[in-house]
């Protein structure tokens, strides 16, 4: 493999072959990649390199095919515009053909003659050119078209029929009409501008014309220029829409300076055109074939888009931006065609005068911009697929409803608070909500009013991770300050309480975490002496901890008074409350042998969260595998296997191979399988699931972690330590990119090493995994925890066979 090569050019480090992990962070919706075995350090190459790296601040280059085979075959979420030379074409085109993220090769030929425009058998778009400065202006136009072209939306039933939890797609929907009023809550001073500006010249340090563009912002930007600036394209076009398009929620914040301006110029444009009346705008781009499956398929719906939506009152401009006689196979062409009403209040558009583009007719709608999909019909005169839109105020009447069905919740917090929870609550990005709530507290004053609630957020989110140290220590700093700031009896101190009692009872410190979810239920009673969603909190809490002491009357006493709660409270809706309460009770009834009324209580659960909760929610599988759990103690097997098959033929139907539920439901088939002795069946069925699971990397690394334990499983109950061993040590360095060192799950899979080890006769290095895997339990649990009674057990066993083991010698 050829070493990463560096060269000295204008200040700033040119590095060629660069894999993976040894790139910059890409904050642009494209990358750029130059394929050629003849880069170099002379002038001319040189020279090419810089251009490039002027219209692409993150472009890479390769002399070495593999290692851009690497790159490519490594990114999911962007475009990939490559140049290639002509000897190298056939190879990387064959073999990156399969992947979606190449939408244009422009090839370079020594050929005079060989200048042509194709699509070539692997789907993508080729352009072949001989003059250098004809491939350099055809790459500035393809790029600006690039950037232009990416929509993320989110889709949302219009009849409101919501219940607490969403569908992962209405969830989005709301999230992003909920973005700008927090937005406006953040801090939009001298500061927030700096922040954003040094992130600018940060990713743009390599690109002198961006650099002279950030230096002219800051000398002389007015908030009046908002437009002007984002529709020049220049350093801030491109990262802002990357921003929405992946949600990313540090850089929208870091942003916020210039979104708030920008959504403010775009309100005070449309008060100034309301009286313009109905408009037919159009926007062309090409969309993933994915997308393009979703608009079809959702006809009737309402689409919301994620971030400012630019179109033109000019057909043929959008047709411009949507390619007709070349489309690739992973590629759709679509005209949107959008009927709006500027006297509409709350869909923010305007009518774009000074942009630096005025043949292009631009009208940009602001964030949020609601539309409901009329029509979505083949247009043979155009060559491409014609999606009708109405912008509409549903999306505003949608969200009003939400916040009703909130409002008990909502109340005990603000838009600043309740948005972070969103995320990680109902979209199940805790990550994403972790990073948005730390960049709270690093932002907002020591005396803002919601630090409290940051506090105890940042302990959820990482509660929610197992982190359970973080945990605590957040959630104890919340209540801590929050005694300080009310009465005694105040509901938030109520609050606080309890999220320190999950946190023990997810330590196994069950009588610390009983007496504080008591203290929670006796103060939510003062304050709500009726049914109320935290009452119903509490009470489960205590029946976790009864259930965890084998207190099995008082905790199915607890989860029912729980549950009957929740009914009167939400009774005609799918509420994930209830969910969990019907889990508990089923779990009591299997303790107790009522395999029946298990059965009941796990299905009843598994009907209402598949109404509820996001498709890729683990808890749906768990559901799953607890039924099949009661089918084995009923013996039978033949039923377990028929019920997982039915599931996994509708969760394929629904959401395709390359899914997380569908690839747990795998899972859970091979366990079956493994239970049964086919151990055979068992491997097949694991390395299927892991095939698929690794197309979801990096994104979700957990299925991953899961497909490899299963497999390492197999291989230890057929004595083949080494593939056991191999797979385990692959499951913990994943583990080591997203848990902390003190995370109990890398406990675990160091006892599981350690116990091949031991059948390995490698009694040292399993009496040292088995110590670190201690150092980690003793810390989170009490001393007669299960996880550090057998861990010390193991240790002393193992002591033994070491020591018996070296006498043998």
């Amino acid at each position: 493999m050829l070493k990463t090569e560096e060269k000295q050019e204008n200040d700033g480090i040119i590095r060629r072959n660069l894999m993976p992990i040894e790139m910059t962070r890409n904050e642009e919706d494209f990358l750029l990649i130059w394929l050629d075995a003849t880069i170099d350090d002379s002038h001319k190459s040189l020279q090419i390199q810089q251009d490039l790296l002027e219209l692409h601040p993150n472009a890479q280059f390769y002399t070495d095919l593999q290692l851009c085979v690497n790159l490519i075959k490594s990114i999911k979420n962007e475009h990939i515009l490559l140049i290639v030379s002509e000897s190298f074409a056939p190879y990387i085109l064959k073999e990156a053909g399969s992947l979606q993220t190449i939408t244009t090769a422009f090839i370079f030929s020594n050929n005079p003659t060989n200048q042509e425009l194709v699509v070539n058998d692997y789907g993508i778009v080729t352009q072949v050119f001989n003059d250098q400065q004809v491939l350099l202006h055809a790459i500035r136009d393809t790029l600006r078209h690039v950037v232009k072209e990416p929509l993320a939306f989110s889709l949302c039933e219009p009849d409101g029929k919501s219940t607490r939890n969403l569908s992962k797609e209405a969830a989005s929907f709301l999230w992003h009409k909920f973005l700008i009023i927090v937005l406006r809550q953040m801090p939009h001073d001298e500061q927030a501008k700096n922040d954003m500006l040094s992130k600018c010249l940060d990713y743009n340090r390599r690109n002198n014309t961006q650099l002279n563009n950030i230096n002219r912002f800051q000398q002389t930007y007015h908030a009046t220029d908002a437009i002007k600036w984002y529709t020049t394209e220049t350093f801030l076009y491109g990262l802002v829409n990357k921003a929405f398009r992946t949600d990313d929620i540090e850089l929208i914040y870091l942003f916020r300076f210039f979104i708030i301006d920008l959504c403010d110029q775009l309100e005070r444009e449309h008060e100034a055109w309301r009286d313009a009346g109905e408009q037919t705008l159009y926007r062309g781009q090409n969309i993933s074939n994915e997308e393009f499956k979703k608009l079809k398929n959702g006809v009737g719906k309402l689409i919301a888009t994620n971030g400012f939506f630019s179109t033109s009152r000019s057909i043929n401009v959008a047709l411009a931006f949507a390619p007709r006689n070349i489309v690739s196979k992973t590629m759709t062409g679509v005209l949107f065609e959008i009927q709006a009403d500027t006297s509409l209040k709350t869909i923010i558009m305007a009518d774009i005068k000074s942009s630096s583009f005025p043949d292009e007719k631009e009208v940009l709608f602001s964030l949020g911009a609601t539309f409901e999909i009329r029509n979505v019909e083949f247009d043979t005169i155009h060559n491409l697929w014609r999606i009708k839109l109405i912008a509409t105020e549903q999306g505003d009447e949608r969200l009003q409803q939400y916040i009703q069905l909130q409002e008990q919740e909502m109340k005990a917090h603000t838009p600043l608070i309740y948005f972070g929870a969103l995320l990680w609550e109902e979209l199940g990005q805790v990550d994403q909500a972790l990073n948005y709530f730390k960049i709270l507290l690093r932002t907002l004053p020591p005396d803002h009013p919601d630090i409290s609630g940051v506090y105890c957020n940042i302990g959820s989110a990482y509660l929610k991770k197992k982190e359970l140290s973080l945990a605590l220590k957040h959630h104890e700093i919340a209540y801590q300050m929050r005694q300080n700031q009310h009465h005694p009896c105040h509901h938030r101190i109520a609050s606080s309480l309890i999220n320190i009692g999950m946190v023990y009872i997810e330590k196994c410190q069950y009588d610390l975490g009983l007496q504080y979810c008591s203290e929670a239920l006796a103060l939510y009673e003062k304050s709500f002496p009726h049914d109320y969603v935290c009452n119903a909190t509490a009470m489960r809490c205590i029946g976790n901890v009864y259930m965890y002491k084998n207190d099995y009357d008082k905790a199915l006493n607890h989860f029912k008074q729980s549950l009957s709660m929740c009914e009167r409270l939400v009774p005609d809706q799918a509420d994930p409350r209830k969910a969990i309460c019907m889990g508990y009770i089923g779990e009591i009834y299997e303790k107790l042998g009522d395999l029946d009324q298990a059965m009941e209580y796990y299905r009843r659960k598994l009907m209402v969260e598949e109404k509820c909760l996001l498709s890729d929610c683990p808890e749906l599988s768990e559901n799953i595998e607890w039924i099949v759990r009661i089918y084995m103690k009923m013996g039978k097997v033949e039923f377990a296997l028929k019920f997982c098959r039915e599931k996994l033929k509708s969760q394929k139907e629904t959401f395709g191979e390359i899914h997380a539920l569908t690839i747990r439901t795998r899972l859970i088939i091979g366990k079956l399988h493994a239970e049964s002795g086919s151990f055979t069946c068992a491997l097949k069925t694991y390395r299927k699931a892991l095939l698929f699971a690794k197309f979801l990397y990096p994104s979700n690394k957990k299925i991953i972690i899961e497909c490899l334990a299963k497999i390492s499983d197999v291989f230890f109950s057929c004595k083949d330590y080494d593939n056991s061993l191999t797979n385990r040590e692959c499951q913990l360095e994943l583990q080591r990119q997203i848990y902390s060192p003190e995370h109990p799950s890398i406990g675990i899979c160091l006892i599981s090493i350690g116990n091949i080890l031991s059948n390995m006769g490698k009694h040292a290095e399993a009496l040292d995994y088995f110590n670190n895997a201690l150092k980690i339990f003793e810390p989170i649990y009490p001393s007669d925890n299960n996880d550090v009674r057998e861990t010390r057990d193991r240790i002393r066993q193992e002591e033994w066979l070491l020591i018996h083991s070296q006498s043998d010698q």
